[in-house]
């Protein structure tokens, strides 16, 4: 018997000592760079990594009108004591904002202190999709309001007031959850400083149920709010009640984000025990409670149920109005505690879809002394937007997007083996698996410069198809040029990067090195384009 006796490396030399101080990270100094616009007091802050990122933010917090100071090597002072709003609508604030990722986590402490922000579409590296759409929901849920102005390419938000809440974010965004935090610290504290008061009223009176009832204790939901005068509303009766003499008081909300992706779309209903995560239900405030929904309009080209746990219940229309359902269940005091309801808009038809209102009520059933003491109540309907689909502006090679080729695009572009065409698609779509909605889209590149990944998914799908000859073949425009087209389905809002590599040639054909030589910046961009097929 034989052993094969496996491959070693032997290091020698000195024995490695010495001290290192380690640079501070970069993400974590954006955000607690941004955070000094919390307050008009200096702030210092130090080990602070002196590279490109970094430096761009705090000179675009300059243009601002924050002061900085740099006393020391990675040390910087900074206060934000006269901000120039007039700055926001310059280019030079544009120009900066848009180079750097980073710039988005101004929004958030901006809106704290001033109650708005303004902000283009940052751009920084291309990794992925990269939301942000976790930073508006999050601000949102806060309070605030925010449009996007896709002429402008600005994103602009404002808040009256942001108001601390209990939030389940839907995806682990880091930065996401800095700016969220930097846009809810003072809200926070406006809330913290009303808890010693309500808490004073139950430990001076050790705990007094009926003090416990004056204070308010605590019911809510994300999509209903206090139903004013509930005195004498009968319980037995609640969803008619509202329906004849409060409809036009209560809260009304639609869905925040787009359908994609799925033909149901789904709104989690909470009902918890908490106004917030400072103001809970005590331990002896077990309470049980009844939550009712029903349809106030007919629903047109979609399907509505209810799931709570394992139990689903459908929403129906009978004799010209809707049938209410209902469910029961118990919040535990002592802590935070919530059950979730999924209320689901399944799409049966999208051209004859049109929403329906979905009023819902929650109330408590016990202990007795609370019942008829409050009740929640509020309108949901999932709006249905047909978007355009189309191919985004920033589609393009991903090292276009680089320092590098900003300042020398040829030698960026010598640098690279192969390149990376990224297309980045908006729109609407329903549907998941094979039965979700595609568009068709027309992806060509020179084919003297490139040749396709043969790796590619979408290559390899279409080399299956019978009709694989007519969806990639090439075509000879009026110059000459060969172009290599390839026509393939995809998802609207979809990032894709397809990977090119450099065509070598032959000794009668040109080949990449040949034609870039001749080729300015503008004819290297176009060298590969996508259109949308009608």
């Amino acid at each position: 018997m034989s052993c094969k006796v496996m491959s070693r490396f032997v290091i020698t030399g000195r024995r490695l000592k010495g001290e290192l101080c380690p640079q501070g990270a970069k993400n974590e100094a954006l955000q607690v760079i941004c955070a000094c616009l919390l307050t008009q007091e200096k702030v210092v802050i130090s080990n602070v990594p002196e590279i490109l990122d970094v430096m761009k933010l705090i000179e675009l917090l300059q243009g601002m009108g924050v002061q900085v100071e740099h006393p020391a090597h990675g040390e910087f002072v900074f206060q934000a004591s006269d901000i120039d709003f007039a700055y926001f609508e310059t280019e030079d604030f544009y120009k900066k904002a848009v180079s750097l990722r980073g710039s988005i986590m101004i929004l958030g402490p901006l809106l704290a202190v001033y109650g708005c922000g303004i902000i283009p579409k940052p751009g920084g590296d291309k990794i992925g999709r990269r939301r942000l759409d976790t930073h508006f929901l999050g601000f949102e849920k806060l309070g605030a309001t925010f449009d996007y102005n896709s002429s402008e390419g600005y994103f602009r938000a404002s808040a009256e007031k942001l108001k601390g809440c209990y939030m389940l974010l839907d995806e682990a965004s880091v930065t996401g959850t800095a700016n969220i935090i930097m846009a809810a610290v003072l809200a926070v504290l406006v809330l913290a400083g009303l808890t010693g008061t309500v808490y004073s009223k139950y430990y001076k009176t050790g705990y007094n149920k009926g003090m416990a009832i004056a204070s308010g204790f605590y019911f809510s939901s994300d999509y209903m709010a206090v139903l004013e005068d509930t005195k004498g509303l009968a319980m037995d009766s609640v969803m008619e009640e509202i329906v004849k003499n409060h409809l036009d008081t209560i809260v009304s909300s639609a869905n925040g984000t787009p359908w994609m992706g799925t033909n149901v779309y789904d709104f989690h209903i909470k009902i918890r025990n908490f106004d917030n995560q400072l103001l809970y239900n005590d331990k002896d405030l077990n309470v049980e409670y009844r939550v009712e929904f029903m349809l106030l309009d007919e629903p047109k080209g979609a399907s509505y149920s209810i799931k709570f746990k394992d139990v689903t219940k459908t929403l129906e229309w009978k004799n010209g109005r809707g049938d209410a359902v209902s469910f029961t269940g118990e919040l535990p005091g002592g802590g935070l505690s919530a059950d979730q309801y999924n209320l689901g808009v399944a799409m049966l038809d999208v051209g004859e879809y049109v929403p329906a209102r979905v009023l819902m009520a929650a109330y408590p059933t016990g202990p007795d002394y609370l019942v008829n003491t409050k009740c929640i109540a509020g309108i949901v309907k999932a709006n249905y937007e047909e978007r355009e689909f189309k191919i985004e502006a920033g589609s393009g090679f991903t090292v276009t997007k680089t320092t590098e080729y900003e300042n020398d695009w040829k030698s960026a572009v010598d640098s690279e083996s192969g390149f990376v065409y990224q297309l980045i698609t908006t729109g609407s779509y329903t549907g998941t698996g094979n039965t979700s909605t595609r568009k068709k889209i027309r992806l060509k590149w020179r084919s003297d410069m490139y040749r396709i990944n043969k790796n590619d998914e979408y290559y390899i799908h279409l080399q299956k198809e019978p009709d694989f000859n007519d969806k990639y073949k090439t075509e000879v425009d009026d110059n000459g040029i060969k172009w290599q087209v390839m026509e393939i389905e995809v998802m609207p809002y979809a990032s894709i990067k397809f990977v090119l590599f450099r065509n070598p040639g032959s000794g009668t054909e040109p080949g990449f090195e040949d034609v870039i030589a001749g080729m300015d910046k503008t004819a290297f961009e176009k060298s590969v384009t996508a259109e949308v097929i009608p």
